[in-house]
């Protein structure tokens, strides 16, 4: 969930700008792929992925992510690609699903104790991202395969807890990979594929090109994600009915777009990578997604193989993340940090052999990532910044006197 959504308690907050306790450390290795993750408290966390490369797994901590226990193993997918919480008990996870399961979407109202279907009407679908507004309102960005065979692309969306999905084709020239809304009716959505030529149509329906744990695809996902044509295809949608209807916005043939993350109606960023030589950029629009402006950052080019996720947190402060490659072809941890709404970006000097897909953050002092390497081991990756934690400060006084007690 994006911290911009926490509503602000009418409480005064301290908050120190020093950065000198702050960092990043590695919480714990898993033998599952996990690539998404969520917390909704400096204690309540939950990872998404693969069980050991091959069928889908939640896993939930209770203590910051210092241990993880197993919420579901049950086959009902492939993977499960992300997972949003929309509070500490009420949340989404959306995945593969290709003739294993019907499971596309499964939803929780116990904290993840119990899973239970949400949308399963398809046999073959993709949900890279979902987003998960409120207890009623969450998106699932992806594609899918209609009866009778009929292929459609978009952000499936909901307004009663899950209980019902609408499922319809947006209508654009690209699939729909990643989703934000700012509030329950306002939305971005980026869409993309990979040139053919530059393509590995057998591996997993991936966000990046350079994915660390690649895993053989069905023969019926040979093709997916990418076009004939030799170029890139990188779109931006938005929405003011809740996903109900989408209209283009932006559009490009030169990289393919990841993370999208607006602050506001108006003010957003976005990393994109492909071409040759290596892109991989950061992108930030004031007009709602219609004009695109890069912000240079140190990393640029063959320092990061993959740039995977944005996270702002408001709008100065803000979190890339990604990997570079190394001799032995594993991924290594790039990490991106601006506190001017990214007219710089510092390289954290922190780094881990995994390749992170997703970051999540409940204040400015507290976030997580996850990822996985190319041995097929994850680790959750914990920043920590005390001085940088919000600081309720209350002061007690005595009510004036009244007539009545």
């Amino acid at each position: 969930m994006n911290i911009t959504r926490i509503a602000i308690a009418t409480v005064a907050f301290l908050v120190s700008t020093t950065a000198s306790n702050a960092e990043w450390t590695s919480l714990q290795t898993h033998s599952d792929l996990l690539f998404g993750v969520d917390f909704e408290s400096a204690d309540q966390g939950w990872v998404s992925g693969a069980l050991d490369g091959i069928g889908p797994v939640i896993k939930a901590s209770d203590d910051g992510g210092m241990s993880w226990d197993y919420q579901t193993q049950a086959m009902n997918n492939m993977w499960w690609l992300d997972v949003d919480m929309a509070d500490t008990r009420y949340g989404f996870a959306c995945g593969l699903v290709a003739l294993i399961g019907r499971w596309s979407v499964a939803s929780t109202t116990n904290g993840g104790q119990t899973w239970e279907s949400s949308l399963s009407q398809f046999v073959i679908a993709a949900f890279m991202e979902i987003d998960a507004y409120d207890r009623n309102h969450a998106w699932a960005a992806g594609d899918w395969v209609a009866f009778p065979f009929r292929e459609q692309r978009g952000v499936a969306y909901t307004t009663d807890g899950g209980a019902n999905w609408i499922a319809e084709d947006w209508g654009l020239a690209e699939s729909a990979r990643f989703v934000d809304f700012v509030d329950a009716k306002h939305g971005f959505a980026t869409g993309g594929h990979w040139p053919a030529e530059e393509s590995d149509a057998g591996v997993i329906w991936r966000p990046t090109e350079l994915h660390p744990a690649a895993r053989v695809m069905p023969e019926e996902w040979g093709n997916r994600g990418t076009a004939a044509a030799d170029d890139y295809g990188c779109l931006v949608a938005s929405t003011d009915d809740g996903g109900a209807t989408w209209s283009q916005v932006y559009s490009s043939d030169q990289y393919y777009p990841n993370h999208i993350d607006f602050t506001s109606r108006t003010e957003g960023w976005m990393v994109v990578e492909g071409g040759f030589p290596r892109v991989t950029q950061i992108l930030h629009t004031t007009d709602a997604g219609a004009t695109w402006n890069r912000q240079p950052h140190p990393l640029e080019g063959d320092n990061f193989s993959s740039i995977t996720t944005i996270n702002m947190l408001n709008r100065r402060e803000g979190w890339v993340l990604g990997w570079g490659g190394t001799n032995f072809g594993n991924p290594e941890t790039r990490m991106l940090h601006t506190m001017d709404g990214g007219e710089n970006w510092e390289v954290d000097p922190f780094t881990s052999n995994i390749g992170p897909l997703h970051a999540t953050f409940v204040d400015e002092g507290s976030g997580w990532t996850t990822g996985a390497n190319n041995f097929n081991v994850s680790r959750v990756l914990n920043y920590d910044n005390p001085s940088r934690k919000p600081v309720a400060n209350l002061d007690m006084v005595d009510a004036p006197e009244t007539a009545r007690p």
